[in-house]
């Protein structure tokens, strides 16, 4: 009985533990995961936290929502401002309460 050759492409089976869904990986998968990660850890701190943040982002956020340019312009902006401390930031409770207090 001989070996069989592996696939071209990576596969990804998932074994069902309880509620939890597992990742089983191959051994193709298993070296591109670890190339990628020996990659990222040797980024800088503030691009690793970024780098992060985008999975993070993947894995909590409703699928294929697109921003127009606008706010994607607009978003950048925003973030480009923060960074360089040119905007001031506020506590999102003072911010809502002093919306309803004035509201009545």
């Amino acid at each position: 009985m001989g070996l069989s050759k592996p696939p071209a492409t990576p596969v990804v089976m998932t074994l069902h533990i309880d509620v939890c869904v597992r990742p089983v990986y191959n051994i193709l998968m298993k070296t591109t995961i670890d190339t990628i990660i020996a990659e990222v850890l040797s980024l800088s701190p503030q691009a690793r936290a970024f780098v992060a943040e985008k999975l993070i982002e993947s894995l909590d956020s409703e699928p294929a929502v697109t921003l127009s340019a606008a706010w994607q312009d607009e978003v950048r902006k925003r973030c480009r401002e923060i960074d360089e401390g040119t905007v001031e930031l506020r506590d999102a409770e003072d911010v809502f309460a002093r919306g309803y207090a004035a509201l009545g």
